[in-house]
């Protein structure tokens, strides 16, 4: 059987964009023997040692990410961010920090050339 990896999961730290827990991402995850899963909620990384840790206790491999909005000068486009390890997650905690901070428009961004 071949295994499956959701790479790109919203959270309630989602506001509107999910309802799901943590606690019932990972029981669920764990129920269907899921090796790994990742968190990206949109435009932050607040649930991202939540999950770290209960992922962690129920020996699901986590992998923290985010999905940010690139600017460019044709707009703004979605992308998802993974952190594959500690210097990963620092990168992201940065670009994450840049997209609020530096926002030119209601939704946070990161400028292409950032990246």
């Amino acid at each position: 059987m071949v295994s499956f990896t959701h790479l790109h999961v919203h959270s309630e730290y989602s506001l509107m964009e999910s309802a799901i827990t943590i606690e019932s991402l990972i029981r669920t995850a764990s129920r269907l023997n899921m090796k790994a899963v990742a968190l990206t909620d949109k435009y932050m990384l607040g649930g991202a040692l939540e999950f770290y840790h209960k992922a962690l206790s129920a020996n699901i491999k986590p992998i923290i990410g985010c999905e940010i909005c690139l600017s460019d000068r044709d707009g703004l486009f979605h992308i998802v961010l993974l952190a594959k390890d500690t210097e990963g997650y620092g990168n992201l905690c940065r670009i994450v920090s840049r997209s609020h901070l530096k926002r030119k428009s209601p939704t946070p961004s990161i400028d292409v050339q950032y990246l």
